[in-house]
């Protein structure tokens, strides 16, 4: 005989869930994962507490707490359908991930939302990103105007390349 030690965690979910027919559904990054052990397993450094990044769906009364969709996953295909349900019924939550990456930045930048039925709820948005602006490779820094040059741009070696005003030359007539 197997005795079930895990229970449904009851504390709340993080953000703004969407709710359906008793389950919750919700994307979090870096949350303890709410199917808890009965025992708490704390030895050699080691414990029973895991966390989780992506779709959450919970429905206490089911026993349901589970990562639908991993955030790796939602990341790669930007859109994924999560279908809860019961005897006799479905019904589908989509998630959609949209977001950039930025040259030289700290990491992606993206926000999750879910929707179900009419209505579309922001989940989660990531922390900002900050670009290092660039044209053409080289980072671009304005100057002001000079009578000896037009423009300025600093260039990818570190070095500032300066733009002349452009002289034409004639040649000489043929003979």
């Amino acid at each position: 005989m197997f005795v079930n030690l895990v229970a449904v965690d009851d504390e709340p979910l993080p953000g703004d869930p969407v709710e359906v027919r008793g389950y919750s559904v919700t994307y979090a990054e870096n949350v303890e994962n709410g199917m808890v052990s009965v025992i708490d397993v704390d030895a050699f450094g080691e414990t029973t507490s895991v966390t989780t990044s992506g779709v959450v769906v919970r429905n206490p009364d089911r026993g349901v707490w589970t990562t639908a969709v991993s955030k790796g996953r939602l990341a790669f295909s930007g859109r994924q359908r999560v279908v809860v349900g019961g005897v006799g019924w479905r019904e589908v939550v989509t998630v959609t991930r949209r977001g950039w990456t930025t040259v030289g930045g700290d990491g992606p930048a993206y926000r999750v939302t879910l929707a179900h039925g009419n209505e579309t709820t922001l989940a989660f948005r990531s922390n900002a990103s900050t670009a290092e602006p660039q044209i053409g490779g080289a980072t671009s820094r304005s100057l002001p105007r000079t009578p000896a040059s037009s423009c300025s741009s600093r260039t990818g070696t570190g070095a500032f390349a300066r733009r002349s005003p452009a002289r034409t030359r004639r040649s000489p007539p043929a003979a």
